[in-house]
């Protein structure tokens, strides 16, 4: 398919777009997800995963889009008690758990309240990154980390490289480095994405010459009208879920620029382990302890519905 022809994103009131998915109903979580949606799981601090997204986006210049499903009603409780500064803009995605659901369509609810055109971040709802967010708008990227090769098959993952023929483009990561008084010289050449491989472990593909790396459900997508057509390809489902990741390849192998791996330092909490490892308590729900008001009153809430049935 030919690459987009129009030559610039579309200008928005908003410096930058945030699109972050919380329809699904969390079944990587145990029972967790029973009386809470997965992006309000809450983190030491008391507050939800999904707040600590929010606070790396600059609130003022950025329009949130939140698409919404499996318990929505808690999630946008939450975001409107715990950031009544930000204006939200909700998308409601109705088959949350059908044939054909997924997080492909949840992104796709997002144009709702988004041109096709209209450049974006796109955050899993339990991806936390300690760097900050480059901001740099010249190129799509894919946030990526290295994971244990045993754990590879779970993720979706990159083939990377440098291309002489961008030598001389600055990495999108290390320009964030150099906000932070990094030394130019320490600059090292951007690592470019050349294929997709999802969920097939690092061994099936890897050479010794070539980074082991991981998508992180972090991206920027620069030209988004081009990532949409991949999305909306047809008969590309993944157990019967439409992957958002469709839409990456279909960008990789068609864009006329190449698309950049950025390294993150990375915390996955998609998963109960994942989860665990980080709060070190199972039984962080019934204790509440620490926790923000809206998470609260949430959680009595539903205990309140549990004991009325």
């Amino acid at each position: 398919m030919a690459a987009m022809t129009s030559s610039e994103p579309p200008v928005s009131a908003y410096q930058y777009t945030l699109c972050i998915p919380t329809a699904g109903k969390g079944t990587r979580m145990g029972g967790l997800c029973q009386s809470l949606n997965k992006a309000l799981l809450p983190l030491p601090d008391g507050r939800a995963v999904i707040s600590h997204i929010i606070d790396k986006f600059p609130k003022e210049k950025t329009k949130f889009v939140i698409a919404l499903g499996y318990k929505g009603d808690q999630v946008r409780f939450y975001l409107e008690k715990q950031h009544p500064d930000i204006p939200f803009k909700f998308c409601l995605v109705e088959n949350f758990d059908g044939p054909g659901s997924g997080p492909g369509l949840s992104l796709q609810a997002c144009l709702q309240e988004m041109e096709r055109q209209e450049s974006f971040y796109f955050v899993a709802c339990d991806t936390l990154v300690a760097d900050p967010i480059p901001f740099e708008l010249q190129h799509d990227w894919m946030g990526v980390s290295t994971v244990a090769k045993e754990d590879s098959a779970r993720y979706c993952n990159f083939k990377t490289g440098v291309k002489k023929e961008f030598d001389d483009v600055v990495s999108t990561s290390s320009s964030a480095a150099a906000l932070t008084s990094t030394a130019r010289s320490n600059i090292k050449p951007a690592m470019w994405i050349s294929s997709m491989y999802d969920k097939q472990p690092y061994t099936e593909y890897k050479t010794t010459e070539e980074e082991d790396t991981s998508y992180i459900g972090l991206s920027f997508f620069y030209n988004a009208e081009q990532y949409w057509e991949g999305l909306e390809l047809k008969d590309v489902y993944t157990q019967n879920e439409l992957q958002m990741t469709n839409g990456i390849r279909h960008l990789v192998s068609t864009c006329q620029k190449p698309v950049e791996a950025v390294k993150f330092e990375w915390t996955d909490v998609g998963g109960i382990d994942l989860y665990m490892d980080v709060v070190k308590d199972p039984d962080v729900l019934d204790k509440k302890l620490g926790f923000c008001p809206a998470l609260v009153e949430i959680l009595c809430k539903e205990e309140g519905a549990g004991e009325a049935k």
